[in-house]
């Protein structure tokens, strides 16, 4: 069943390419920045937190110091900054950064500045995605990223559940007058989503007041045209989605099993009576004959015998649907009787394969729930699923 989650997920994460996919964030530690010339550092200390699980939920709840221990007095991450006196470093300061838990990175001057850049758990959101401090650790400016892109640039940057994937490897200049950002150049090509396929684009801000210069030339031009036709084609994806959710509900005419995933969820958000607070597990048996096939025939028979939460919806469906129906009555067949007696079992089906669907799956003691592939499912009279139409 595991399995079958997993692919779901991995699958639905490929029918909406513009939405926020899903990431990962390692508990914050304790980090050190040295300034090109060794002269200097910068040691983050994060706030500390039980456990990104305790902080994600306290976040959830709006509670104040989110996910931090009983007891512990701090509000923010702190810096100590140092500075190298022959083979000993000396303290220069140590007192509050601007960020609730720790900043994800940190650049030091050879004259002594710093910078910090993004929010644990949130990069690109926030008063302080770039924060410009001196040497004696008085915050110069604090700054959105709205203060540094435009918003359509911002709308077609990479955006995941959490954060905007907005920057790389920002630095000082060797003379410390000016900061350099490394902003990433939007791209709707597979390959950019991850580091290594991204473009980068420099904009410059002045150190000493933190006020961003004017970005021009060839390369800055060519990252606005393209973020323009990155935000134009998103715009466009989220009104056919939008019209998607907004019509009756086809299935696909296609071997693709991608589309019957999509079938199957949208399904699920329109019938099933958790479809406020659930989710549903779901398998699409291909053709006989696709490389996936034994492998996808091994999750439908985890989805009937082995379910991680017997009381919810399982939605199964193939663009063959005489195959799925006697794959289905297969497996059941060789199953303990009423192993599902909660379940909802969801079968896309033929008015001719409708009996024979529901045979297979009354062994399994679950509610038969048959999916007429010949008929749309209409719109509910009130959509689950929002005003945007996502799920």
């Amino acid at each position: 069943m595991r399995a079958i989650v997993l692919v779901m997920l991995c699958l639905c994460g490929l029918l909406w390419q513009g939405a926020a996919v899903s990431d990962e964030w390692a508990p914050p530690t304790s980090e050190t920045y040295y300034s090109a010339n060794r002269l200097w550092r910068l040691t983050v200390i994060p706030r500390a937190i039980e456990s990104p699980l305790a902080y994600f939920r306290d976040k959830a709840q709006g509670k104040s110091n989110a996910g931090a221990p009983s007891r512990d007095p701090e509000q923010s991450a702190r810096g100590l900054f140092e500075r190298r006196s022959g083979k000993t470093w000396e303290l220069v300061w140590n007192r509050p950064l601007a960020n609730e838990v720790g900043p994800v990175s940190a650049s030091v001057s050879n004259q002594g500045m710093i910078a910090t850049f993004d929010n644990w758990h949130s990069m690109g959101y926030g008063k302080n995605v770039v924060v410009l401090y001196d040497r004696s650790g008085r915050k110069i400016r604090s700054m959105a990223l709205d203060d540094i892109l435009p918003k359509t640039y911002i709308e077609a940057l990479p955006h995941s559940v959490s954060s905007i994937w907005w920057g790389g490897d920002h630095h000082f200049s060797s003379d410390g007058k000016q900061l350099t950002l490394r902003v990433v150049v939007p791209s709707d090509q597979s390959g950019a989503s991850s580091e290594q396929g991204r473009n980068y684009v420099d904009i410059a801000i002045d150190s000493a007041t933190g006020r961003v210069l004017r970005p021009r030339g060839p390369a800055w031009n060519h990252a606005m045209q393209i973020a323009a036709s990155v935000d134009a084609k998103q715009r466009a994806a989220k009104s056919a989605d939008i019209a998607f959710h907004n019509s009756p509900l086809k299935a696909p005419a296609t071997d693709d099993v991608t589309p019957w995933y999509r079938y199957l969820i949208e399904a699920f958000f329109r019938m099933d009576p958790d479809r406020q607070d659930g989710w549903p597990a779901t398998t699409v048996l291909p053709r006989r004959g696709d490389p996936t096939y034994a492998r996808l025939f091994g999750y439908l028979k985890d989805a009937l015998d082995d379910p991680l939460d017997d009381s919810g919806a399982i939605m199964l469906a193939s663009p063959d649907q005489t195959n799925l129906v006697h794959a289905i009555d297969q497996v059941t067949s060789k199953l303990p009787q009423n192993r599902l007696p909660k379940a909802r079992i969801y079968v896309t089906v033929t008015p001719a394969l409708r009996e024979l669907a529901a045979k297979a799956i009354e062994r399994t003691g679950a509610t038969f729930i048959p999916l007429d592939v010949t008929k749309p499912i209409p719109v509910p009279l009130r959509p689950s699923h929002g005003d945007s139409g996502s799920h």
